[in-house]
């Protein structure tokens, strides 16, 4: 998902895609970053990985030049690596976008959806499809998440097909 922030004036880009790991294998990784434009600002916060981030992927992700790796020296939990993310960015985007280690998307997605809040104000969210799969990319459901500012309701839709 992507999330706006009201004062849009002081923000220096459009926005930053927020990535927390915590002793994410380099497959996952390489995944990952697959799905992501080559000059997209990202940030990845390393929750006190056994092995750090960066020397699990090397000089593999050179070509993100906007990539940028927080790293926590003991692992903290999900939400506190989100938190120290989300301190380091805040100031300079208008907008986050989440994402997991290990989750793929199209390289459009994060500026569709920002080009969607720009257009429609009345939205502060937005999500979007999400297919997903088991280990050997057997399909297993599909979800949609809409939430909007004026009702701040969430539509969850999940489907599964069984073996």
């Amino acid at each position: 998902f992507i999330l706006a922030f009201i004062d849009k004036e002081s923000r220096m880009s459009s926005y930053a895609i927020l990535i927390p790991s915590y002793n994410s294998s380099r497959d996952d990784i390489l995944r990952t970053f697959q799905g992501l434009p080559l000059d997209a600002h990202i940030f990845v916060v390393d929750d006190g990985s056994k092995i750090p981030f960066s020397e699990v992927v090397g000089n593999e992700l050179a070509a993100y030049r906007q990539l940028q790796v927080i790293k926590l020296e003991k692992n903290a939990g999900i939400e506190n690596a989100l938190n120290a993310g989300l301190a380091k960015i805040l100031a300079d985007y208008i907008y986050v976008a989440r994402l997991d280690i290990g989750d793929s998307c199209q390289p459009e997605r994060f500026a569709a959806q920002a080009s969607f809040l720009d257009q429609n104000e009345d939205y502060d969210i937005v999500g979007c499809w999400a297919n997903f799969v088991d280990s050997v990319r057997f399909w297993v459901g599909l979800e949609l998440n809409i939430l909007t500012r004026p009702s701040l309701s969430l539509y969850t839709l999940f489907f599964s097909k069984t073996k």
